[in-house]
């Protein structure tokens, strides 16, 4: 019997499978369970000389990480790591004398052409016995309530750090002008939409953007936007059409701009028209 069971988790429903899984194991044996989850750096972010450990998206990991960990019956205790998902999820198991990991056995087949796949990683190369848990047969959950108005607040001090609610300061580095950090935020902001609607709609997604303009006489021109993404399973035309209808209707920064940013969706390899 195991002592010490793994469940690697991530936001997918997929995992959510495999966490109820490790639980089960647990009750059944007595194991102690560990929860683990392995923060990816966002594409547009890099690290600062602090190390990823002070970066916003770890914070925000762990947030999510302990708040899922906090809705676990039974004990568990939360994990938090960072780097490629496989190796540091195997690195660790291997000095923390991990019995069993728990895994979703599918990814999404964007995740398996940018990390390769984890499932097929982990059987491969963990230390220890490995359980991959299907995914659940069936139609996707519905789409979630959306959210309530929300106040946001950010600021920079005399430093030149930018500061926003519950999180770190960043601090540009050298060469960032304020209307690069507009650029990256029309980047993030664009491809978040996107995600957010396939995520909502129960799909996998996963994907990247830049974001680019002009300058003429102290303004910017021309802005343009390219998002790039994998959303799977794959949708048909109409509800491909309608995701991106959904992630325009809610990219305010961008509907803020006058006149509005030239965007580009392509996913799964296929340009899609904007909606209008």
């Amino acid at each position: 019997m195991p002592g010490h069971i793994t469940a690697c988790v991530d936001a997918s429903a997929a995992a959510r499978r495999a966490l109820a899984e490790a639980v089960r194991l647990r009750d059944a044996t007595g194991a102690s369970l560990t929860v683990l989850h392995v923060a990816t750096a966002p594409a547009l972010v890099g690290f600062s000389r602090w190390g990823p450990e002070r970066q916003t998206f770890f914070e925000d990991a762990r947030r999510w990480l302990d708040a899922l960990a906090a809705g676990v019956e039974g004990p568990c205790e939360p994990v938090l790591l960072w780097g490629h998902p496989a190796h540091a999820a195997c690195g660790w198991a291997a000095g923390r004398g991990v019995d069993l990991l728990v895994a979703a056995s599918h990814s999404g087949r964007v995740h398996r052409a940018v990390l390769g796949s984890f499932a097929g990683y982990v059987a491969h190369h963990a230390p220890c016995d490995v359980l991959l848990v299907p995914p659940a047969a069936g139609p996707p959950p519905p789409p979630a309530a959306p959210a309530p108005a929300e106040d946001l607040t950010a600021a920079v001090d005399e430093e030149g750090d930018l500061f926003a609610e519950g999180t770190w300061p960043v601090r540009p580095g050298e060469g960032w002008s304020a209307a690069h950090l507009l650029l990256a935020a029309l980047a993030r902001e664009a491809v978040d939409a996107l995600l957010a609607a396939g995520r909502a709609a129960g799909h996998e997604a996963w994907g990247r953007a830049t974001a680019g303009a002009e300058r003429r006489a102290g303004r910017l021109a021309a802005v343009r936007i390219g998002v790039q993404a994998e959303i799977d399973p794959p949708p048909g035309d109409a509800e491909l059409r309608d995701l991106v209808a959904r992630a325009v209707a809610t990219s305010a920064v961008a509907r803020a701009l006058d006149p509005a940013p030239a965007v580009t969706w392509q996913v799964n390899g296929v340009l899609v028209a904007p909606p209008g």
